[in-house]
């Protein structure tokens, strides 16, 4: 089942932010966002799965500027900034949205941050040599400089203020350390941070579960949840919810395994050659360059997933896993048929929605 969302004028004349065909989801989205919801509790930072459906759908939105504004607004959200959504082949680190909602004790600001948006590909396979992945940590650092503008300019203080922060892929990995820091500076009962799908973020985390505001939703079949490989050091900070779909095997640990021997650690990973069949020299980061380059749609699906299968056969087993059913015929592959891999469709935005929204109605 796939939700879309539309825009429809209430009675009042208020433009609402709906769910098309479906009453009650769209219920349980706004009373998310109710005043009740949100000043009912002492710790912000609580999580039950009605708040995980609610920013599902805005992690969803953050993809598409006008659809976040709208959804933001729709849940009293005001003075809204949107931040880089007219970058459309995704040179800027990320795209995100910022608002505001006063509250009777305290101002609610949201942080919704957009997923990868074409060349930032490449960027999602830079890890860098440091203790944060190198892609990741740029957008959370191009997040937090404008935040905090954006409380100066709103004149929002820093004792009186609460965080909601949530996004999809790689909007989830800035979010991660968004949280982070949003824990350390303003506290942790301050800050609630959810993220769907996203991949891990930095290098020998020390004490990740203490944040127990950050929650991390991974669908079982996202091979994306698990990159780069936990064998190689890395992780994402706060706590992990699976998902329940079943897997036919276990997707995300072969992909971690394989990559883990092709490659030992990231030094491996950018600096050790293979040798293909056809004689040419390669490292594991430059053959995830070429992925990136089939996310980007730079090149056609088939052609990438030849290149790919044509390497030696170290690197087949990480190929067939990520081509699926296809792998065995690459020839037959047509560009269309890339959401329907296995790890893709289990990374899309819309499953998490899904998966979730099945969890509420049980």
């Amino acid at each position: 089942m796939v939700i879309l969302m539309k825009l429809k004028r209430c009675a009042f004349g208020q433009k609402r932010f709906v769910f098309k065909r479906k009453i009650s989801p769209s219920k349980r989205f706004f009373q998310a966002f109710s005043k009740e919801e949100l000043e009912k509790d002492t710790d912000l930072y609580s999580v039950d799965f009605k708040r995980a459906f609610a920013f599902s759908a805005v992690s969803l939105c953050a993809y598409n500027g006008e659809k976040i504004k709208n959804c933001l607004s729709s849940c009293g959200f005001t003075d809204i900034r949107l931040y880089n959504y007219r970058d459309k082949n995704g040179v800027k680190p990320c795209a995100f949205a910022l608002g505001k909602r006063k509250l009777s004790n305290f101002t609610l600001v949201m942080i919704a941050v957009s997923g990868t948006v074409k060349k930032q590909w490449y960027s999602n396979f830079d890890l860098g040599e440091k203790k944060f992945h190198r892609g990741f940590y740029n957008c959370c650092f191009e997040i937090k400089k404008n935040l905090l503008k954006y409380l100066e300019k709103e004149k929002i203080s820093e004792q009186n203020v609460r965080f909601f922060v949530t996004g999809h892929s790689r909007g989830g990995a800035a979010a991660n350390l968004l949280g982070v820091y949003l824990s350390e500076k303003y506290g942790k009962k301050n800050v609630c941070c959810i993220t769907f799908g996203a991949p891990n973020v930095a290098f020998c985390v020390e004490n990740k579960k203490d944040y127990e505001n950050i929650v991390n939703f991974e669908n079982q079949n996202d091979i994306i949840t698990v990159c780069p490989p936990g064998q190689w050091g890395f992780g994402k900070y706060g706590r992990i919810i699976s998902l329940g779909e079943k897997p036919k095997t276990d997707l995300r640990r072969d992909f971690s395994r394989c990559a883990w021997e092709i490659a030992k650690d990231r030094n491996e990973y950018y600096r050790q050659r293979i040798t293909s069949e056809k004689g040419k020299s390669f490292t594991l980061y430059e053959y995830f360059r070429v992925l990136a380059g089939l996310m980007s749609k730079k090149y056609p699906l088939g052609e990438v997933s030849r290149f790919m299968l044509s390497m030696n056969t170290k690197l087949e087993p990480l190929s067939k896993l990520v081509l699926g059913e296809y792998g065995e015929n690459p020839e037959n592959i047509k560009p269309q048929d890339v959401n329907n891999l296995v790890c893709v469709k289990s990374h899309m935005g819309e499953t998490y929605l899904k998966n979730i929204l099945g969890l509420l109605s049980q």
